[in-house]
């Protein structure tokens, strides 16, 4: 199944239980987006693409040691694949690879009682990279890889203890000589306990 097509397919089974948010008596949603308790814990699971086509999938266990801070345990596998182009004079192969990061995130976003929150975030991470193996490169290459990240995304409430996330940010990864730049766009479900 395609990734865009997981994601969204993901996100309209959840619609319904959006749709039916009620209010409590004085205007507060029966379900806040940011549980303002210190001390939650959270786990995450994402999946989605980049602006190139790129297939990223992540999990994260958190802590929030503030309402407005959320430190992450991230775990990140990022999949280019081989990309072979035709022209009427030629042809261009570009070479695929798969990342694996272990890494940490930092997320700030305000409390609020609604079920919609913002956050920031900034992710630093080290891993390994490998090449693929196909039709036009028969021999695997590998090394180390050490990747950032910077960006913003959204919480939904739909549950008390279950959100869908919702994130874009801007990565570079360098391996060696190389550096990589990608803007991987994930959602997934986050629960908290």
């Amino acid at each position: 199944m395609d990734p865009k097509t997981a994601v969204l397919s993901l996100m309209l089974a959840l619609t319904p239980g959006l749709l039916a948010a009620q209010t409590l008596d004085g205007g507060y949603s029966a379900a806040s987006a940011r549980d303002t308790r210190a001390g939650r814990r959270t786990l995450e699971g994402a999946a989605g693409f980049t602006s190139r086509g790129d297939y990223v999938q992540s999990a994260s266990v958190g802590f929030s040691p503030t309402p407005w801070v959320t430190l992450l345990v991230q775990g990140e596998r990022l999949h280019v694949p081989t990309r072979h182009t035709t022209f009427p004079n030629g042809s261009s192969t570009s070479r695929g690879f798969t990342t694996l990061v272990l890494g940490g995130e930092i997320r700030v976003g305000p409390p609020s009682s609604g079920r919609v929150s913002g956050y920031a975030a900034f992710g630093m991470g080290g891993g390994a990279w490998r090449s693929n193996v196909d039709e036009y490169f028969a021999e695997r290459n590998s090394g180390p890889v050490v990747a950032a990240n910077v960006g913003g995304g959204v919480r939904i409430r739909v549950r008390r203890n279950l959100s869908v996330v919702a994130d874009a940010r801007l990565a570079l990864a360098v391996a060696g000589e190389s550096v990589f730049g990608s803007v991987p766009i994930r959602a997934g479900l986050a629960w908290d306990f």
